[in-house]
């Protein structure tokens, strides 16, 4: 897992050629891996790395048979190089830091480089790269000088460093890296680079971020930028920083000379910034202009040989005085006693000395009844102040945490700030905690809960935070005549069970409830009583609209209700169903599921899409109000898709930020709801995610991952990404895991599949995702669960997620539910499924000679559907039909249980339109017979496919045609012959003599039936 650098003593010319002796003694890196796959690519790269005392030199040869499908152009520095055939560097010095550097080169020359960080990408960051590159006859090739100087050289930086090569290969569609599984953005799989033997300590000049500092002087507030430099080379240096503007190339704006000792800072000033008011804010200030100075460069001011560059990014807000909740760390709890809960403040002054200004007075006000309920007072504060309370000993509920610079006899405030807090109490002390997402508040029966009373009784109960409570009563009997009745008592009572005759002896309701305690009435003869604080579990989306159009029936609300929205709390509507003529003949559905106590959401847009980098923050409030869910009562909050950071300005979050402030204002009780992709890593999301907090919302974090070939991996791309990711949510905004709704992805029929691997039941890998947030810590407290998206799964998938959410979400369990129905990670039923092995494991019985081949075609798997970096599906058996006979494949289908239900599924396609670039829409005419088996039903479905694009000679407009087989089956005994043709039937071809298809994905699996 490990390359070594080359030194070089002679640096290479840049011309993208790789011809100098230098390069012929390099290392070779080698093993480009697909995307997503630990598949070699199919179009393999070889690196190189050198190296001197000033530059890294990379050296990337891309193999290419067929130069003239090289795709590139000249672009701008930092355009959309990615578009176009390119190589990719990433970098990572510093294994203690988070950052890393990606250098993207196209077949042009072109550079785009940005910084980055999780989830986030700094595309104004230059890193001063400079690059070359060259066609050959077999090949493309590109050299790429970066500077040291730019890499922000650390003393924790060493020889050896994380690396990453990637190349992108337009036609046809190839995505590779030498990283694990050929990731391009996850650090952890990357390779290391070593021997970097460079003396790189006079490199480790340390510049801060941009820091604002405000003075008030006769009552007017300005404010200044300044950054800090630090000199850990380990010696003393003069150092001479040049100030330079947006043009990098033009003389510096002005030069300062730094004598530093060993381990000395100083601060540099870059000048004054002009700020101007935010509309209905006192405490925050919008930076409308900042410094002119964009770059410094530190270079030793005797040899003038560059040290450092930083990219200079200054806030978009000024605050006299921050105030923001942050993670908790050890040194912060010394004061407090063991097991307590921790609330961690930080109150950083923008003021140049906050104690000749006065002290700093922190208070917590318990917002219901306005009630100062702590405070304390800093006599000589810190530019930057931790205070860290005991939230145990505070009330639960909403409070504000207040904090002001006084004057030293707390008369006079020269700056506030304020924060929302909603204080939820240990779990363990409102019930029994079942796992993370589930805590049992109530469970009685008999005695317990009528005692001597015979008719009617009352129970108490607290739910443990703003959020749903799942009920269950049960009754020994039928009911007779009357009726048994369980109602929330308060200012209206709100019967939600009713026990009639004719019903079954267990009613269930949900219902959203505030945090507090709260009271039930309960007739007799209610025997049982289970009341349970459990997650939001949302439906995305309705109508359903499957692609399916055989399965449609299970999408009707009838069948929806029957199996899938008793487990359910809340569901997600398409557009179409908040406008005419389908809003008004939702009405009954509409109707039914509020009454049931359950929400509507309406579907949104972000208007940075529209807008752009200029938007105001009229212009996303008028954007966002004009949406059905703030004119319409139906719909009880907006969910909006999608946030992420690099698709549009990360300014804009700024007014957006704004507008779902002044949402929350205006409409208090509509709640908004955010998709977001993992974006944790980008600090200036920071307040928009806040800001739907305080809305008393939730951000939804997308996570959509396909399978793995093995449980081992499966659990390792759990921890890297779902743990990991979650813990990134920390790090950005505490216990984020309580305020976050996680989408997983549950698509699984075409023409979008995580369901790629015909070797795995996709079911068991929805389990293990769902089980690993029920029980690993880092999700405590999970606020709820929903899935993306109904549209493309097919009706097992969707059956199958909510019994899931009931297992982990409603009857609060923490085993692996597919154990109970015997359901395995990996199938063992067939012999290479997929045709990765050509024909091994098959019968093959042609009709002619050469009539039945094995093959490969680049892209077929994207066609079928199969997605998110999936490098499978390419591979097939390939058919021509004959008039005399039919071309038949067999297998015997293993470890089957009779009686048990099975379904089978498959890929066909037209491999002449495959060939020729064009597939209509058709009709295959194949067999799938199995012998020892009882059919229960089945289709075949052909499909349009929705990844064209990718795989040349198709397009975005010439989207190819296939097939989707689809069968169930009862097991009569514990094997199976499995026989496909290419005829209809035994008697007919039923099909075009001459045409070839391609079969793969024969899945065959344990079937989750109706329950």
């Amino acid at each position: 897992d490990s390359f070594p650098a080359t030194r070089t003593t002679i640096p290479p010319v840049l011309d993208g050629k790789l011809t100098e002796a230098s390069w012929q003694g390099a290392s070779e890196i080698t093993g480009f891996r697909q995307y997503g796959s630990e598949t070699m690519a199919t179009f393999q790269s070889i690196g190189y790395v050198l190296y001197d005392d000033s530059y890294l030199y990379f050296g990337v040869r891309c193999l290419e048979p067929n130069p003239e499908n090289i795709q590139s152009e000249v672009k701008a520095h930092d355009a959309n190089v990615w578009s176009d055939d390119g190589i990719e560097i990433m970098l990572k010095p510093d294994s203690n830091n988070s950052r890393y550097f990606q250098f993207i080169v196209n077949a042009s020359g072109s550079i785009f480089d940005g910084l980055r960080n999780h989830g986030g990408v700094d595309p104004g960051w230059n890193g001063d790269a400079t690059a070359a590159t060259a066609i050959g006859e077999d090949h493309w090739s590109a050299e790429v000088r970066i500077p040291f100087y730019v890499l922000g050289i650390s003393p924790n930086v060493t020889s050896s460093w994380a690396f990453n090569i990637c190349r992108n290969k337009k036609r046809p569609i190839e995505m590779s890296a030498v990283a694990r599984e050929g990731q391009y953005n996850e650090p952890w799989k990357y390779k290391s680079l070593t021997h970097i033997n460079a003396d790189l300590t006079k490199y480790r000049v340390e510049i801060g971020s941009p820091q604002l500092v405000g003075d008030i002087k006769a009552g007017t507030l300005s404010a200044s930028a300044a950054i800090s430099v630090t000199n850990s080379t380990g010696k003393e240096r003069r150092l001479r920083v040049g100030h330079f503007g947006a043009n990098a190339a033009a003389d510096p704006l002005q030069t300062d000379q730094l004598p530093l000792a060993a381990g000395q800072s100083t601060t540099v000033e870059l000048g004054p910034v002009l700020l101007g008011a935010l509309a209905d804010r006192s405490d925050v200030f919008r930076i409308t202009a900042p410094p002119p100075t964009r770059r410094l460069v530190v270079s030793d001011a005797a040899t003038g040989e560059k040290l450092v560059l930083a990219n200079l990014q200054f806030p978009s807000e000024f605050k006299v005085l921050g105030l923001e909740l942050v993670p908790s760390e050890p040194g912060d709890m010394a004061t407090l006693s063991a097991g307590t809960l921790p609330l961690t403040i930080e109150l950083t002054s923008s003021l140049p000395d906050p104690r000749q200004a006065g002290i700093l007075i922190l208070g917590v006000i318990e917002m219901e009844t306005a009630d100062m309920v702590t405070s304390r007072v800093v006599t000589n504060p810190d530019r930057v102040t931790r205070i860290t309370l005991d939230r145990s000993r505070l009330p639960t509920g909403r409070l504000r945490i207040t904090a002001s610079i006084c004057g030293t006899d707390g008369r006079w405030s020269l700056a506030n700030a304020s924060h929302t807090y909603l204080n939820l109490p240990a779990r363990e002390s409102a019930g029994k905690v079942l796992n993370n997402l589930v805590t049992e508040l109530l469970s009685l029966q008999g005695d317990e809960l009528f005692g001597d009373k015979s008719s009617q009784t009352t129970v108490e109960f607290t739910n443990p935070r703003n959020g749903w409570v799942f009920f269950s009563s049960t009754i020994d009997d039928q009911p007779g005549t009357d009726k048994a009745e369980i109602a929330l008592q308060g200012e209206t009572e709100d019967t939600i069970i009713i026990h009639s005759p004719g019903q079954s002896t267990t009613q269930e309701a949900m219902r959203w409830l505030r945090l507090g305690k709260h009271v039930l009435s309960v007739d007799a003869p209610v025997e049982k009583l289970v009341v349970r604080a459990i997650p939001e579990i949302s439906f995305f989306r309705y109508p359903a609209s499957t692609q399916l159009p055989q399965q449609k029936t299970l999408f009707d609300w009838e069948n929806l209700q029957k199996y899938v929205l008793h487990n359910m709390n809340s569901i997600s509507v398409a557009g179409v169903m908040t406008r005419e003529p389908l809003r008004s003949k939702s009405q009954p559905e509409l109707d039914a599921w509020k009454k049931a106590g359950k929400r509507w959401y309406a579907i949104g847009l972000v208007p940075a899409y529209k807008l752009g980098g200029d938007m105001t923050t009229q212009q996303a409030y008028e954007f966002w109000a004009d949406n059905a869910c703030y004119k319409d009562d139906a719909w009880a909050g907006i969910i909006i898709d999608e946030f992420s950071v690099g698709d549009y300005p990360v300014k804009t979050y700024v007014p957006m930020t704004e507008a779902v402030r002044r949402l929350t204002a205006e409409f208090p009780d509509k709640r908004f709801l955010p998709f977001c992709l993992s974006m944790y890593g980008a600090k200036e999301v920071k307040p928009f995610i806040e800001a739907v907090i305080d809305n008393g919302s939730q951000f939804v974090w997308e996570w959509y991952e396909r399978e793995e070939p093995d449980e081992e991996r499966a659990r390792n791309k759990l921890t890297s990404g779902l743990v990991e990711g979650m813990k990134g949510w920390r790090s950005l905004v505490p216990e984020a895991q309580t305020h976050a709704i996680l989408c997983l992805g549950y698509y699984s029929s075409p023409p979008f599949s995580l369901n790629e691997n015909p070797a795995v039941d996709y079911k068991v890998w929805k389990d293990m995702q769902y089980q690993r947030l029920a029980t690993d810590p880092t999700f405590v407290g999970l606020y709820g669960l929903m899935e993306w998206n109904s549209k493309y799964a097919d009706e097992e998938t969707v059956r199958w997620q909510a019994r899931l959410c009931r297992h982990y979400g409603i009857e609060g369990k923490t085993n692996l539910l597919s154990e109970e129905y015997g359901f395995r990670y990996n199938l063992t039923h067939l012999q290479n499924p997929d045709f990765d092995e050509g024909a091994t494991g098959w019968t093959v019985t042609p009709a002619a000679g050469d009539s039945v081949n094995t093959g490969t075609f680049t892209g077929l798997g994207r066609l079928e559907g199969r997605v998110r970096g999936s490098s499978r599906g390419d591979n097939f058996v390939r058919m021509r039909r004959s008039a005399n006979a039919p071309n038949r494949i067999v297998q015997e289908i293993k470890n089957l249980e009779p009686g048990r239900l099975y379904s089978i599924k498959m890929f066909t396609c037209d491999y002449q339109g495959l060939m020729k670039g064009k597939i209509d829409k058709q009709t295959h005419a194949v067999a799938m017979d199995l012998e020892n088996v009882e059919m229960i039903e089945g289709f075949q479905q052909p499909f349009e496919s929705h990844r064209g694009q990718e795989v040349p000679p198709f397009s975005g407009k010439n989207q190819p045609w296939l097939s989707y087989h689809w069968y169930v089956f009862r097991a009569a005994g514990d094997s199976a012959r499995l026989v496909i043709s290419d005829w209809a039937s035994d008697e007919e071809p039923g099909g075009p003599v001459g045409q070839e298809l391609t079969f793969n994905f024969i899945e065959v699996q344990l079937y989750y039936a109706p329950e």
